[in-house]
């Protein structure tokens, strides 16, 4: 019966955000919010923004749903509903009207601390300054990793659908790794597939060649929502009791191995050459592959990449642990090499 209820539920998530999307293009057209092509773009047609928030709205919807089915804690609701709007609507501000880098990470990191604290509390003195220091120690690392996340999923929201069939393919491995794991409908479960069905209904509209965008609106929120997620799998780590244990909570940042490593080794080649790295640009390696294929041949490579190369990958190391540890590094040593060869962090060859 739960599976039922959940498919009912996010089958309306995703004609909901189907329906949402459209009126939101409706709505980017009528106040001309549109990108218009320029030298660092890689879109051609001038193409309305600021999509996602539909899927702002639908997740966190969907996710309110979900005490019908289970009885998540209320912490994670409500820490994904601030968090969420503080970084969605941050997004949604800077797509009407560009928003200083400074002052978006600035509540990027506050959507963090906040939605981290409503869940785990913050660090108290009176437990002891070793207990303050270590807890104010992993306060911080949440709050960097889903800073970074945020960014690292705005920045690989470049090219028509790639953002979108990511946290669709991303999002449903992970839910479907982590109910077979642990033979229950868990958060992380949860999360993952209503994120994935606001996503597809997106989609729909985004697929290339894009009708509108998604915007700092949608990557940034879905940036979140991993990196949320990728915390509470952080927590869990700490007191992780086997090898199998230490793979599934290792399972969602890895199975987001080709947004994290290509954005991260553009982001050393391009700090290693002193570069203003934080402005925008075309260096990625999917960027790079787009140029050459197109942008459908390449958000369906990443899909590919994700359900038949990484969620594989997680699901032999977690049967075959302890050794199958060895297979996560060595599954993204690869993503790293095909990075590389796709000229992630070069810039552009001049045209002659």
């Amino acid at each position: 019966m739960i599976q039922l209820h959940l498919g009912i539920i996010l089958f309306l998530v995703i004609i909901a955000s189907t329906i949402l999307t459209g009126l939101l293009r409706r709505y980017a057209l009528k106040k001309k919010l549109i990108d218009h092509p320029n030298a660092r773009s890689s879109h051609e047609v001038p193409t309305p923004r600021g999509g996602g928030a539909a899927i702002v709205i639908t997740c966190l919807a969907g996710l309110f749903l979900l005490p019908y089915l289970y009885q998540p804690t209320d912490e994670v609701l409500y820490a994904l509903l601030v968090g969420g709007l503080l970084v969605g609507g941050i997004g949604f501000w800077d797509d009407h009207g560009h928003i200083r880098a400074r002052w978006r990470v600035l509540v990027q990191a506050i959507a963090a601390a906040g939605s981290f604290a409503i869940v785990f509390g913050v660090p108290e003195l009176q437990n002891g300054p070793s207990a303050l220091f270590w807890g104010c120690l992993i306060f911080i690392a949440a709050i960097l990793v889903i800073v970074y996340l945020i960014n690292i999923y705005n920045f690989m929201d470049g090219i028509d659908g790639i953002a979108a069939a990511e946290a669709i393919t991303v999002g449903v491995a992970t839910g479907i790794l982590f109910y077979f794991y642990n033979n229950e409908f868990g958060v992380i479960t949860a999360i993952g597939l209503v994120a994935s069905a606001a996503s597809l209904g997106f989609l729909v509209w985004n697929w290339p060649p894009a009708k509108i965008f998604m915007g700092d609106c949608g990557s940034g929120f879905l940036g979140y929502i991993f990196g949320f997620m990728i915390a509470i799998c952080g927590m869990y780590l700490l007191y992780t009791k086997s090898e199998s244990e230490l793979i599934m909570y290792l399972t969602l940042p890895f199975l987001l191995g080709v947004f994290i490593v290509d954005s991260t080794v553009t982001l050393l080649r391009r700090i290693l050459r002193w570069e203003k790295f934080w402005l925008p640009h075309r260096m990625h390696a999917y960027q790079h592959s787009s140029r050459r294929w197109g942008h459908k041949k390449v958000t369906v490579a990443v899909a590919s990449i994700n359900l038949f190369f990484l969620a594989p990958c997680a699901w032999a190391a977690y049967h075959w642990a302890p050794a199958g540890i060895f297979i996560m590094p060595a599954a993204w040593m690869i993503l790293a090499i095909a990075a590389l060869a796709l000229s992630a962090g070069k810039p552009e060859a001049a045209k002659g």
